[in-house]
């Protein structure tokens, strides 16, 4: 899936496992090309506040601002207040690539910006990360 010049604005996920109160790509990649989300959410056991995705993830650009994951109760898996990343294949390594993107203001429990899991590879190239929050662990990643 690729999104350019897209704005994307007070969406709300359901408190499912998966995700991405404004994207959710459960098969195959996502690329943004200066592309704003802005405001979504995600609560229970999500992840990712604007983005959830099960394959490569790419971003140019694009700008991620005020996005958040909310967790309910004590659910350890309220994680990437902006964007989620996993791959759970044991027999393909992803890759994602973060250029150019500005992070603000995005909460979750665990990665306040950014979380990635599993098998991959993640490269982060002149990016800014400001007043992200986590309570657990990783503020920004």
């Amino acid at each position: 899936m690729i999104l350019e010049n897209g704005f994307y604005d007070t969406n709300s996920g359901p408190a499912i496992e998966a995700g991405g109160g404004a994207i959710l790509a459960d098969r195959g990649g996502v690329t943004l090309q200066t592309t704003t989300l802005r405001n979504n959410t995600v609560s229970g056991s999500g992840r990712g506040g604007a983005l959830f995705t099960n394959g490569p993830y790419r971003s140019t650009a694009s700008y991620f601002l005020n996005n958040r994951v909310i967790a309910q109760g004590n659910l350890s898996e309220s994680s990437g207040g902006a964007v989620a990343s996993q791959n759970n294949d044991p027999n393909t390594v992803r890759r994602s690539t973060i250029q150019t993107t500005l992070f603000e203001g995005n909460t979750a429990t665990r990665g306040g910006a950014v979380f990635a899991t599993g098998l991959g590879e993640s490269n982060y190239f002149y990016n800014s990360f400001i007043d992200n929050a986590a309570s657990d662990v990783g503020g920004a990643i």
